[in-house]
């Protein structure tokens, strides 16, 4: 089975991307403070076993704003005009001294739309059916189905790896 994913790098404008950066990181080369709120979840790939932690952002989930943040999402909102969203959520995984790999999962267990925008570049990547691998690459974004088996990653020469998943029909 061909695995159909599509990748655009510079997906946002500039000035576009970089509010929404330094609304969910700050502007990391000045060091500036950020009040977004991150929220530590124990797993990675939602199974019962332990394969990492790290951080998350409930934009929307349970057919609601589930943010004050939201309306920062408005510029890639407007570029892929979803009929229903389904959930979107911020991931902030903090630096290992080693790549690790989370844990194999599907997002909902039906074909639907995804969209994995990268706030930062780094060494970590996502990886699409075992097979595919899309680095992380900021202001990049990266389309597929979410009901096909992927996972994500750490990274090790960034403080963290930062991305938004936004799941939609």
């Amino acid at each position: 089975m061909k695995i159909q994913y599509k990748l655009i790098k510079n997906f946002l404008p500039k000035e576009k991307f970089k509010l929404l950066k330094e609304c969910m990181i700050g502007n990391v080369n000045n060091k500036s403070n950020v009040d977004f709120p991150w929220y530590l979840n124990l797993t990675v790939s939602g199974k019962k076993e332990k394969d990492g932690i790290y951080f998350i952002h409930l934009f929307y989930h349970a057919n609601q704003i589930n943010s004050s943040f939201f309306n920062y999402l408005q510029p890639i909102l407007e570029i892929i005009k979803p009929k229903t969203i389904l959930r979107i959520k911020g991931n902030l995984y903090p630096k290992l001294n080693k790549i690790v790999k989370h844990g194999n999962h599907v997002d909902y267990d039906y074909s639907h739309k995804g969209l994995i925008f990268y706030i930062n570049s780094n060494n970590g990547y996502t990886i699409l059916n075992n097979k595919i691998k899309i680095k992380s690459i900021e202001n990049s974004a990266l389309f597929f189905d979410p009901g096909i088996t992927h996972c994500s990653t750490t990274c090790s020469d960034k403080d963290f790896r930062c991305n938004i998943n936004f799941n939609y029909l």
